[in-house]
């Protein structure tokens, strides 16, 4: 059997090809059938060589795989709890679980981790992500079984919502009553919203541009209190206008690329608040005074992937139901058009649907 696949050949060029599908499952593994991909920035990135690490091209990328399982192994049946035909959502990081930081409990930093959308198509079989039909699952892979209510395209924000739990819930601390400022409309913000409503938090304001007028649009709906557009208002007088003064307990950075909201977040913070960093900026924050985060005793955290934890609660939260996340997915594409997606996310190709959420259904 043979599977099409969206492949990235090299920086900015993308082929579809044709890869035979193995006989049999791994030992541990599964072949999965894949129905859904949420597209991120890092396809983004990876397509432009803008991630800091080197990628041995060509590469299936997608990372926020959502599929059927077709054949799976015995052992793998057991270890994960589920059968042939359930629909999972497979985690990217596959950690080996036997070096020194996978032990204390700190798998995201594996020293042998494995990453699904970034082996080399030329590695074995070369299934190894989601812009294709089907994927070959390896052992030690993590999956959460999909509620059979739950959509294939909601099913596929899980990656999106495990991050903003990850974030806002086990970084963060968000808690019953704090005020809280986002930086940034996109999923993860939005996603960031409703942690932050889902944990009690007392005022959720999300900060955007003019251009993100739809996703402030929908920030209430996802649980903010309140928005900031931050070319009408000067950010940090605003939130000060909103808290009576106070400032805000919990501050997360969502924004990509650009490092001027963070200065804006310092400012925003009250005196022993938290700031919470997620994502490559790719440049240094130029302003930042050592003596303000010394004199209001701030504490800085970087959020980096998602934990077991964190996606548990996403898929809860999406099964859920209480969130419209349907009006999240403003985009849908088949694999022979990746590169049009990529580049509407990247706002290098025109449409005149505004993008939030943009799915690769193989």
């Amino acid at each position: 059997m043979k599977a099409r696949a969206a492949v990235m050949v090299a920086p900015g060029k993308m082929e579809v090809r044709e890869l035979e599908v193995p006989a049999d499952p791994p030992s541990g593994g599964a072949i999965v059938r894949i129905t859904a991909n949420g597209l991120c920035g890092v396809d983004y990135e990876l397509f432009h060589q803008l991630i800091p690490a080197k990628i041995e091209f060509p590469i299936i990328a997608g990372h926020e795989m959502v599929g059927e399982i077709v054949k799976l192994d015995p052992e793998a049946a057991r270890a994960w709890g589920v059968a042939e035909g359930d629909r999972v959502a497979i985690e990217p990081n596959v950690y080996c679980g036997a070096c020194r930081n996978c032990i204390s409990g700190r798998g995201r930093f594996c020293r042998n981790l494995f990453r699904y959308s970034l082996e080399p198509v030329d590695s074995g079989h070369g299934l190894w992500g989601g812009m294709a039909e089907y994927m070959v699952l390896v052992k030690g892979t993590r999956v959460t079984k999909v509620p059979r209510h739950v959509s294939d395209r909601d099913a596929g924000l899980f990656n999106v919502f495990g991050n903003a739990f990850d974030m806002a819930g086990r970084v963060g601390q968000v808690g019953l009553g704090d005020r809280v400022l986002i930086l940034g409309p996109g999923q993860r913000g939005l996603g960031c919203a409703a942690v932050a409503a889902e944990a009690g938090a007392a005022q959720i304001i999300v900060t955007g541009l003019d251009r993100d007028a739809h996703k402030l649009a929908l920030a209430p709906e996802f649980g903010a209190t309140d928005v900031i557009r931050v070319e009408q208002d000067e950010t940090v007088e605003r939130v000060m206008e909103l808290t009576d003064g106070q400032g805000v307990d919990l501050v997360i950075d969502t924004v990509p690329g650009a490092t001027d909201p963070i200065l804006d977040g310092v400012a925003a913070l009250r005196s022993e608040g938290t700031l919470v960093l997620s994502g490559v900026k790719g440049r240094e924050i130029t302003g930042l005074s050592p003596d303000v985060i010394f004199l209001k005793a701030l504490t800085i955290k970087g959020a980096f992937a998602t934990t077991p934890w964190a996606t548990a609660n996403s898929m809860r939260l999406l099964a859920g139901g209480r969130y419209p996340f349907d009006k999240l997915h403003s985009h849908a594409f088949g694999l022979d058009d990746v590169e049009r997606a990529i580049g509407i996310l990247g706002g290098d190709v025109d449409d005149p649907t505004p993008v939030v959420h943009i799915t690769i259904e193989p």
